[in-house]
């Protein structure tokens, strides 16, 4: 997903982050669906998993930007001092009007948010006015161990800053990444046959916040009561030897692991049946390779966590967390 922003000359010289009076104005240019965009399938516009941005009926696009001057929104889309122009199937413009030189901008740019976005309990974007409110945006909407309530796509936002010197020009690039967090547990067959598993369960404690923010503070300060996060039971059959099978995975917001047992940790508990014979592991502290807690999972983050069965039913376990890199967006402002 490319998006190039730039701002056109200015004879306007105001240098104070006051409503733009000018001629400046600033482009934005963006692609749905283009080969840079990283997916299972590179570019195939997949909107449900990040790969594109959603469009109603292919024509109006769920996509949200604002400029902030100082702490201030100055100009937006969709909004009276912008518009949107498609040049295809895959290209459009948006442009924004009446922005001075000499000043630096904020850029915020939310895209397949639906309704879900709240600030002050209100999902009325509209009446959005300051950073300070944009960064209070939060989900409070993510269904019970599973998908966002806006359902049919995935939620991305970026932000970064650009300055316009006195010609009215300016650069940055950022990505569009997604706003949640993903979990997988998946079972390694390394018994040397086919191995089939039943009434396969897993469950995390402490890391599904009720709600979360889209541009998460630092430190302790996330929001939303955390809960267990409880993958619904599977069969898993026939894996085949040296591969791995895993659960459905699950979506979750940003969070802080919660202190367990004297130490801030997230917990996980496994059971799962071969033939006859069950396994139940239970309070397991997820920790990467150092044996150290993993104590924080953040937006476009990916925590692996996978169950290795070898020969006479040894088991192990590996914890992964990295970034969620099959589908992020690039964004260019220029």
């Amino acid at each position: 997903m490319v998006l190039t922003l730039w701002a056109g000359a200015s004879s306007c010289t105001q240098q104070h982050l006051e409503p733009p009076v000018g001629t400046g104005n600033i482009e934005l240019n963006f692609t749905v669906g283009e080969p840079l965009t990283r997916a299972v399938t590179p570019g195939d516009g997949n909107v449900t998993d990040g790969g594109g941005i959603y469009r109603n009926n292919e024509d109006v696009p769920d996509l949200k930007i604002f400029i902030l001057g100082g702490t201030n929104i100055v100009a937006r889309y969709p909004g009276a001092n912008s518009s949107l122009t498609f040049v295809s199937d895959t290209k459009a413009t948006v442009k924004f009007t009446g922005l001075v030189n000499n000043a630096t901008y904020r850029v915020y740019a939310f895209a397949n948010t639906g309704s879900e976005l709240t600030v002050n309990g209100s999902p009325d974007w509209n009446t959005i006015a300051t950073k300070g409110e944009l960064d209070a945006l939060v989900y409070t909407a993510l269904t019970e161990n599973n998908l966002p309530s806006v359902g049919d796509r995935m939620p991305l936002s970026a932000k970064g800053s650009v300055s316009l010197d006195s010609s009215g020009s300016g650069s940055i690039e950022l990505e569009l990444l997604r706003s949640l967090a993903k979990v997988q547990v998946g079972f390694k067959n390394l018994t040397g046959s086919a191995l089939t598993l039943t009434n396969c369960n897993a469950s995390i404690t402490s890391i599904n916040p009720t709600q979360g923010y889209v541009f998460q503070p630092s430190g302790d300060d996330l929001t939303g009561t955390q809960r267990t996060l409880t993958f619904p039971q599977q069969t898993l059959e026939n894996i085949p030897i040296e591969e791995t099978q895993s659960l459905n995975p699950l979506l979750v917001f940003p969070s802080i692991a919660e202190i367990q047992g004297g130490y801030r940790r997230y917990l996980c508990n496994i059971s799962f049946s071969v033939g006859d014979d069950s396994y139940s592991f239970s309070a397991l502290p997820v920790h990467n390779s150092l044996s150290q807690d993993i104590t924080y999972l953040g937006r476009n983050q990916f925590l692996k966590i996978e169950v290795r069965i070898s020969k006479g039913q040894e088991i192990s376990f590996n914890f992964e967390v990295a970034n969620w890199e099959e589908k992020a967006e690039s964004v260019t402002f220029d």
